[in-house]
C-alpha cells in the first residue's frame, strides 16, 4: 500500500475490514460494515459509510436534536 497517513506521515497504514458501531446518546447503535484505512503508528482511522448507516445516524441525530430542544441532553460534536 502506498498511502500515507495525513496526520503523522507514516506509510504504515492498512485497510482493515471491520464492523463498526456508532452509538448516539440515548439511541440504539447503528452498525456498519466497512474497510477503513488505519494508521498503525498514530491510530488515525479514516472511513466512508454507505447510505443506509448515514440515513440512520441522520434520523437519530434529528430525534436527539428535537429531544434537546425539549430539554434533553445536548449533542456533542467530535472534532
Amino acid at each position: 500500500m502506498t498511502e500515507r497517513c495525513y496526520r503523522c506521515g507514516s506509510a504504515n497504514v492498512r485497510a482493515i475490514k471491520m464492523e463498526m458501531a456508532f452509538a448516539p446518546l440515548k439511541a440504539e447503535p447503528v452498525y456498519a460494515l466497512g474497510t477503513p484505512i488505519v494508521c498503525l503508528e498514530c491510530g488515525l482511522v479514516e472511513c466512508s459509510l454507505s447510505e443506509e448507516p448515514i440515513r440512520k445516524l441522520r434520523e437519530r441525530a434529528l430525534l436527539q436534536a428535537a429531544d434537546t430542544a425539549a430539554g434533553g441532553q445536548a449533542l456533542q460534536r467530535i472534532a
